[in-house]
């Protein structure tokens, strides 16, 4: 691996992680109801993840040359 894919690899655990200490917090606090299973914890996750994207310059600027860049990457490869 170069050393770019191990800071992009660094970067992902890094977002992961702060997402999965965010809801394990909101769960020992009793915030998450005890009912929800997979598919609200699914949806609570996603919206989640949403949240934080929406701090990134694609979201903030989706008509720029690097939002289409990226968008485009997304629809002509198999991520």
């Amino acid at each position: 691996m170069t050393d770019h894919q191990v800071a992009q690899v660094s970067l992902v655990n890094s977002l992961c992680m702060t997402m999965a200490l965010e809801i394990g917090e909101a769960v020992s606090e009793s915030k998450i109801p005890e009912e929800w299973d997979g598919h609200e914890l699914r949806e609570y996750i996603a919206e989640l993840a949403a949240r934080l994207a929406s701090r990134s310059l694609i979201n903030k600027k989706p008509r720029s040359a690097r939002a289409r860049a990226f968008h485009s990457h997304v629809r002509t490869t198999t991520l």
